[in-house]
C-alpha cells in the first residue's frame, strides 16, 4: 500500500452509469485544474465500499439516503515530495 499525503471522500447520487461518469472525469479535471498527481477512484454501490470499517459504516448510512456513488481522492506522498 502506498503512503498517502491525504485522502478525501465524496458520497453522491447520480442516475448515470459508472462508465458515463468515468468518461466525464478527464474533462472535469481539466476544467477545474485538478493536479495530475491526485488519484481519483469511483465506487458504484455502497455495498462495494470496503476501505475500512468506519468508511464502510458511512457508506451504508449514505445508502439509506439513496446515495449510490463514492469518489475517493488521494495524493501519494511520493508524488507530492517529487515536486
Amino acid at each position: 500500500m502506498t503512503n498517502k499525503a491525504g485522502e478525501a471522500y465524496a458520497f453522491f447520487y447520480c442516475g448515470a452509469s459508472k462508465q458515463a461518469i468515468e468518461r466525464e472525469i478527464p474533462l472535469i479535471r481539466k476544467v477545474v485544474g485538478t493536479p495530475s498527481e491526485l488519484e481519483l477512484s469511483l465506487t458504484e454501490g455502497m455495498d462495494n465500499v470496503r476501505d475500512n470499517d468506519r468508511l464502510r459504516s458511512l457508506a451504508l448510512e449514505a445508502k439509506q439516503s439513496g446515495i449510490n456513488y463514492m469518489l475517493k481522492a488521494s495524493l501519494p506522498i511520493e508524488k507530492l515530495l517529487m515536486k
